[in-house]
């Protein structure tokens, strides 16, 4: 249920009911140089867009989100029975799992640059996290250099809210109350070659991977005679008659037409724009198998490591920072953390060697490895234990050693 059914009576008024999105689209221009108009929708249509926004939202998704209370210098996970973390981790609103929640705003804030998601609350407390339609939303700033936020619910209803009824992420925020910039926008060129490139690309399978020829003839043809040879001719060649052999009488020769040099470099065309999308889009080519030689990696974990700190990290840092400042509230200092152990898990083998040294040199106790991963806690477990022949350096000197 959106959630303006249940908030306070207040003053609002009906909209006109655009469809805010593709208005805005209109007015920003969508037509590219290569003659292929992109929007928000039909930019997800090109695969490489696609595979980069499903790359990050998993990514960001799939992590645990943990909610700790401040407790001086230590942070103290919460119980499971608590409001807060069950509202994060779990079920932040009525349709909507914490994966699929997340998913979905990363998603959007990886295209328009930011997303937007309207607080429900009860007794003064988030109860719920409800995510707003791109473009269905503006923000402007007030004299004070408050933020309001007009939204537009499903119903058409325009509402103003202050910022701290809404979750706001802007991933491209170039001032308080500025709009991010839509990635799809400023990358439209980008996205409208490597469509047009594809939609090329396909007319020519369509085609049964053979260039267009024409007919030619040292006799004279009536208007009827060259569209029957035309009709015939298409009725030969069609898709249903892909490598059929037409019969061709009157002296008609056929002459394919050679590639061009566009044509010939499709190919390495539709991988360069590839590498455009994944440069627009923040992501790693080499994450999604395409073969970049200016990025090289001494192993696949080299790699991953490098998507993590460079890929993924910023936007769980803007997730967090988010959570925290518009989120978060309840009694004492609350703080938002991902779990980034799933990215950062090394092997088996090197895993074990590493948890080894942990315990060993006193920095890990064996329970706290055991429930990093899931295993009950071991009778002792929690002592923390270091080798007979590791002392301190003073007591060396002092002879204490």
């Amino acid at each position: 249920m959106w959630p303006f059914s249940r908030r306070r009576a207040s003053p609002s008024r009906k909209s006109t009911g655009f469809d805010l999105v593709s208005w805005r689209d209109a007015l920003a221009g969508n037509a590219t140089e290569s003659g292929v108009a992109v929007t928000s929708s039909t930019a997800l249509e090109v695969g490489a867009v696609l595979a980069c926004v499903r790359r990050v939202a998993d990514d960001v998704a799939k992590l645990p989100l943990e909610v700790f209370a401040l407790r001086g210098n230590q942070e103290v996970a919460l119980p499971a029975s608590d409001q807060m973390r069950s509202l994060l981790a779990s079920r932040p609103n009525d349709r909507q799992t914490s994966w699929e929640w997340r998913w979905m705003m990363t998603a959007r804030a990886m295209l328009w640059g930011e997303a937007l998601a309207v607080r429900e609350t009860v007794a003064g407390r988030t109860s719920a996290l409800w995510p707003v339609q791109p473009g269905a939303w503006s923000v402007t700033e007030a004299r004070d250099l408050s933020l309001i936020y007009r939204v537009t619910s499903p119903d058409g209803t325009l509402r103003e809210l202050g910022q701290r009824e809404v979750l706001h992420l802007r991933r491209m925020p170039f001032g308080a109350a500025d709009a991010s910039i839509a990635t799809w926008r400023v990358a439209r060129e980008s996205i409208g070659l490597a469509r047009a490139a594809e939609g090329g690309q396909a007319k020519v399978f369509g085609n049964g991977s053979r260039p267009s020829g024409v007919l030619t003839t040292d006799n004279d043809l009536t208007d009827e005679q060259l569209t029957n040879l035309r009709d015939k001719w298409r009725t030969a060649t069609s898709r249903g008659a892909m490598f059929g052999v037409p019969v061709l009488d009157r002296g008609l020769k056929f002459q394919a037409m050679s590639l061009s040099a566009v044509d010939a470099q499709a190919v390495e065309t539709r991988k360069h724009q590839v590498i455009e999308i994944c440069a627009a889009l923040g992501v790693l080519p080499a994450v999604l198998g395409v073969d970049d030689k200016t990025q090289a990696f001494a192993s696949v974990e080299a790699m991953m490591r490098a998507h993590l700190s460079h890929t993924i990290e910023p936007w769980l840092c803007m997730w967090e920072m988010a959570l925290d400042r518009d989120v978060l509230d309840g009694p004492g200092q609350l703080a938002a953390r991902f779990s980034r152990t799933r990215m950062e898990r090394a092997s088996e083998l090197d895993q074990a060697t590493a948890d080894r040294s942990r315990i060993e040199s006193g920095l890990r106790t064996a329970n706290e490895l055991r429930a990093r991963d899931g295993l009950a806690p071991l009778p002792g477990g929690d002592d923390l234990r270091i080798g007979l022949n590791i002392g301190r350096a003073a007591d060396a000197s002092s002879g204490k050693a």
